[in-house]
C-alpha cells in the first residue's frame, strides 16, 4: 500500500471540486484508491488498521495531485504534424493531413509513431483517450499494442469524396474492416466514420446497425466548419436528411454511447437532437481556433444539459497537454459564460470519462476507482480550487507541457520527469 500526501484536487461535477490543502490518497496493492481526504484522516485509517508496510510519498513544495487527464478526441496519425498548419478544415485535410495519414499504410511506420504518441501522451498526464487512427488495420493494431493507460480507438472509415487522397475505401471494404476489428477488439473498439463528407449514407447506416448490435461506441466529427457543412447540405435533398445532425440520427449514430467532436455550427433543432438522445460532445477549443472553425457555444450545451468534455484534437490542436486545452477553453468562453475552476478541471477529467463511459473506473480520485493520478508542479501552494486551476494553466504552452512531474496508472508510475 502507499499514501500520496500533498495538495489535492478531486472533481465531482461542473459545480464541485473537492480540495484538500494537505490531502492524502491511500492506494491499495490492487492499484485501486481506498481513501481520499485530509491527510490526517487517511493517516488515522492507516494507524487504525495497523498497516505497517506502507510507503508515504510527500509531494515537493509547489506540487499538487490531480486525476489523470482525459482526452476525448485525438488523432494518433497526426502527431507529427500537430499544430503545424493553418487553413480552413477541408483544404487542411486535403493538402496536409491525408498525405500524412497515407504513410500509416506501413505497419512498421505505424508502430514507431504510435509508440512516440503514447510516450508523449503519458508525459502529459493523459490516462484515458479516445483515438482516431487512419483507415489502416495496421495503424489500429499499433494503437492498441503501444497504448499506455486506457484507450478507446477506431480506424476511420472513408468511402466517398476523397478519391484523390489515396485513402478512399470501397463501401464493402470499409464495412468488412469495421466488422473484423469490432469482433477482434470488443469494447475497446470504437466505430469511427470520419465524417459525413467522406461517408456514404450506406456506410453510416452500417455503422449504426453495428453499434446497435454490439453496443460499441461511436466517434465522429459533426458541424466543425462552414465549408464542411456546405458540402453536406449540397446533397441533403438527394439523401433525405434535413441537417448534418439529422443524417447521423437517421443512420442510428446518436445516443449516450456516441461522441461528436466539435459541434460548432449547430442549429437549435440539431442541438435538441443531441439533447434528446444523450449524445456527448468533445469540445476542442484550440483546434476550432487554429482552423478558423468558430467558437462552440459551451454555455448553450450547459443550459441544455448536453454532456461535453475536452479534446486536444491533435494535430489541428498543437499539443497533448490537457491543461493547455483547459486554458484555451477558458479563453474561448471569455465573457460568454465565465467559468469556475471546478468546471474547467471537470471538463478535462471526469466529464471526459463520463462521455466515454469510463467514469466508474477513472476520471476522479474517489475510493474504488483506479489510482490514475498526475503530480503537477504548479510552483505554488494553492489555497482554493480557483488558485490551483489558475496555477495549472498559467504560462506559455511550453511551460505547461513541462508541468507534469509524475504520471501514475493503476497505482504504478508510468512516467517520471527528470529533474532539470
Amino acid at each position: 500500500m502507499q499514501v500520496l500526501r500533498g495538495p489535492l484536487l478531486n472533481p465531482q461535477s461542473a459545480a464541485q471540486c473537492d480540495f484538500y490543502p494537505d490531502g492524502g490518497l491511500l492506494v491499495g496493492d490492487s492499484g485501486l484508491i481506498e481513501q481520499v481526504g485530509p491527510f490526517e484522516e487517511v493517516a488515522r485509517t492507516v494507524r487504525g488498521q495497523m498497516i505497517k508496510t506502507i510507503k508515504v510519498t510527500v509531494l515537493d513544495s509547489g506540487e499538487i495531485l490531480v486525476p489523470g487527464f482525459v482526452d476525448a478526441h485525438v488523432h494518433m496519425p497526426q502527431h507529427d504534424v500537430r499544430g503545424e498548419f493553418r487553413k480552413d478544415l477541408m483544404p487542411w485535410l486535403r493538402e496536409y493531413i491525408w498525405p500524412q495519414e497515407r504513410k500509416f499504410e506501413d505497419p512498421a511506420f505505424a508502430n514507431e509513431k504510435a509508440a512516440e504518441f503514447f510516450k508523449d501522451m503519458v508525459a502529459q498526464g493523459t490516462l484515458l483517450s479516445q483515438v482516431m487512427g487512419s483507415i489502416h488495420e495496421g495503424a489500429l493494431e499499433a494503437i492498441f499494442s503501444k497504448q499506455v493507460g486506457h484507450v478507446l480507438a477506431g480506424n476511420v472509415l472513408m468511402d466517398t469524396g476523397c478519391e484523390e487522397s489515396g485513402l478512399q475505401q470501397s463501401t464493402a471494404e470499409a464495412i468488412a474492416l469495421m466488422e473484423r476489428m469490432s469482433a477482434l477488439h470488443g469494447e475497446k473498439y470504437v466505430i469511427t466514420p470520419r465524417f459525413l463528407p467522406t461517408c456514404t449514407m450506406e456506410l453510416l447506416r452500417a455503422c449504426g446497425a453495428l453499434a446497435a448490435r454490439t453496443r460499441q461506441r461511436v466517434h465522429t466529427h459533426l458541424c466543425e466548419s462552414p465549408g464542411e457543412i456546405e458540402l453536406v447540405m449540397a446533397e441533403a435533398k438527394q439523401h433525405g436528411y434535413s441537417s448534418y445532425t439529422d443524417a447521423y440520427s437517421q443512420a442510428g449514430l446518436l445516443g449516450p454511447r456516441s461522441v461528436m467532436a466539435h459541434c460548432v455550427h449547430m442549429s437549435p433543432d440539431e442541438l435538441r437532437l443531441l439533447q434528446q438522445t444523450g449524445t456527448g460532445v468533445a469540445h476542442c477549443p484550440e483546434s476550432n481556433d487554429n482552423l478558423n472553425s468558430g467558437r462552440m457555444q459551451a454555455e448553450t450545451l450547459m443550459e441544455m444539459g448536453i454532456p461535453f468534455g475536452l479534446g486536444s484534437d491533435e494535430g489541428a490542436g498543437s499539443t497533448l497537454a490537457m491543461p493547455y486545452h483547459m486554458k484555451r477553453y477558458m479563453e474561448a468562453q471569455g465573457d460568454w459564460a465565465p467559468l469556475t475552476g471546478a468546471d474547467v478541471i471537470f471538463r478535462a477529467s471526469l466529464a471526459g470519462a463520463q462521455i466515454l463511459g469510463m467514469d466508474q473506473v477513472t476520471g476522479n480520485l474517489n475510493p474504488g476507482k483506479e489510482a490514475n493520478v498526475v503530480i503537477l508542479n504548479i510552483g505554488a501552494r494553492p489555497r482554493s480550487v480557483e488558485e490551483a486551476v489558475e496555477a495549472m494553466i498559467a504560462g506559455s504552452k511550453d511551460e505547461i507541457e513541462r508541468r507534469v512531474r509524475r504520471t501514475i496508472f493503476q497505482g504504478k508510475a508510468v512516467f517520471e520527469r527528470e529533474a532539470a
